[in-house]
């Protein structure tokens, strides 16, 4: 196929993405990626609220000025767990196609499994031992588990941090007997993962953007659109407690944290505690790429 720019937008439960690439047979290249911090599943994914429906439409006019200034050939708009489970997503997928000129293609759960780790595979070798993705999203949480290159299973689970947040968030800071419930909760809620992971060494535990990029900013690193950042475990364990027992304001200051990042970073750092300690792995891997990543993917 010849040389085209495409657009693909990622509408998150959390995170409205669009990235922009000119796709070629077999490559592509990057040129334009922009990130808004939406909050479609604020309070629960089960009704998108108004404030949420009007920063959505905000967002939908933004990208649609950036579509504008430049020769797209093709937009793909993807749309994950809170337009899977609100009552209301009609009135986004209205907004979408009144501001951008096409419906959302909204898809469940284990295609956006099969998306993450098409676009993780893309970027990180996963060819030899067994490795884990992990795509911490506002309404969802996707695992993949990819043994000697293959994907051998995958689930997707509506625990993202902002339905998780509003289950056991209730004080700042957290308390502990709301943090005991909320890993009482994944001890039922994720017992798929036990059974998928039980016996296996796990080599990498693979973070997909999203909150795992406070790994890289506390420790110093800087956020790239295509670069993996590994750390050890012992990385991360050096300033997990110091975030999940802050409070908001305390979080806010602390060296590293993005301001986005601030509401909803206790709750993906228990999370992300829970299944390191689950796999024990040798080093937690930080992918930019994911789901939108994986659409390219099929596109070349």
């Amino acid at each position: 196929m010849p040389s085209s720019n495409v657009a693909i937008i990622d509408l998150g439960s959390n995170t409205f993405h669009l990235l922009i690439c000119q796709v070629s047979k077999g490559s592509f290249t990057e040129v334009y990626r922009k990130r808004l911090f939406i909050g479609l599943a604020e309070g629960g994914i089960e009704l998108i609220n108004d404030q949420a429906l009007y920063r959505a439409r905000e967002g939908f006019s933004d990208f649609r000025q950036i579509l504008l200034e430049y020769d797209i050939s093709k937009t793909k708009i993807i749309g994950t767990a809170a337009l899977r489970s609100a009552s209301n997503a009609s009135l986004v997928n209205h907004m979408a196609e009144e501001i951008l000129g096409q419906p959302i293609e909204i898809i469940a759960g284990e295609r956006e499994a099969e998306l993450i780790y098409k676009g993780v595979s893309l970027i990180t070798d996963t060819s030899i031992n067994h490795h884990l993705i992990m795509d911490i999203g506002g309404g969802s949480t996707e695992f993949i588990l990819i043994s000697n290159g293959k994907r051998t299973w995958s689930q997707s689970f509506n625990i993202g941090v902002a339905v998780l947040h509003e289950l056991f968030h209730k004080s700042e800071p957290i308390a502990n007997e709301d943090i005991g419930r909320m890993e009482q909760f994944l001890d039922h809620t994720l017992q798929p993962l036990h059974k998928a992971v039980s016996g296996k060494d796990v080599t990498n535990l693979i973070g997909a953007s999203g909150s795992f990029e406070v790994v890289v900013t506390m420790n110093d690193g800087k956020l790239s659109s295509n670069t993996v950042h590994s750390y050890d475990p012992k990385d991360f364990e050096l300033f997990e407690e110091k975030v999940i027992s802050a409070t908001y304001e305390d979080r806010a200051l602390l060296k590293g944290m993005p301001q986005s990042r601030v509401k909803l970073i206790v709750v993906a750092f228990i999370l992300m505690r829970y299944v390191l300690r689950l796999t024990k792995p040798k080093q937690i891997l930080v992918s930019p790429y994911a789901l939108k990543e994986g659409v390219i993917v099929e596109m070349m």
